[in-house]
């Protein structure tokens, strides 16, 4: 019920085309609002406010992020403080200089030099997948626990990286490898 109502505020989202006009994305228990003016991400950001008290859910705003642009006189793009707090509890503002990590992936305006992380993180979860094929659990253990912990990972990562197809197969290539030993084994 939240992202659609956070979808039906007028003031909710980018308009990126004639029919698409995004304004909020989810992610496990983790929600982003975006909008085109302050004023709209207020609205947004009151909206969940008080959804939280309905419910009687929290949010911890030391994990919360807000950020705020917009162009100067001069056309050039600089901080606008948007000034949001939950339970009285200011939420810290990034530049547009910054990103904040969500599960190892930087989301922010310096995005450009996030296109090359995947590789790095595909090794770590080769790693993992590895670690849960040799533990010694029972085959369905290792794949529950792929499904459970890796997968979600590598989806929440594709979602913002554009890998090169050798490393995703890489990935693939091993984890099927591995699973195949364990469940012939």
């Amino acid at each position: 019920p939240l992202l659609h109502a956070l979808q039906k505020l007028p003031s909710s989202g980018v308009q990126l085309s004639d029919d698409d006009r995004p304004g909020v994305s989810a992610y496990a228990d983790d929600l982003k609002i975006f909008s085109g003016t302050k004023a709209g991400v207020t609205a947004q950001h009151e909206l969940v406010a008080a959804f939280l008290d309905w419910t009687g859910m929290k949010a911890n705003p030391a994990k919360c992020r807000s950020m705020g642009v917009r162009r100067n006189g001069n056309g050039a793009v600089e901080a606008d403080n948007l000034d949001l707090a939950l339970a009285d509890t200011p939420i810290p503002t990034m530049t547009h200089h910054q990103s904040y990590a969500y599960l190892g992936i930087g989301d922010g305006f310096d995005h450009v030099r996030r296109r090359i992380e995947l590789a790095p993180k595909l090794k770590l979860l080769k790693q993992d997948a590895t670690a849960l094929i040799e533990s010694g659990l029972a085959p369905w253990q290792v794949v529950k626990a792929v499904k459970v912990y890796l997968y979600p990972r590598v989806e929440y990562a594709l979602r913002h990286l554009h890998p090169e197809d050798q490393h995703l197969k890489g990935f693939d290539d091993h984890l099927r490898r591995g699973l195949t030993t364990s469940l012939v084994n």
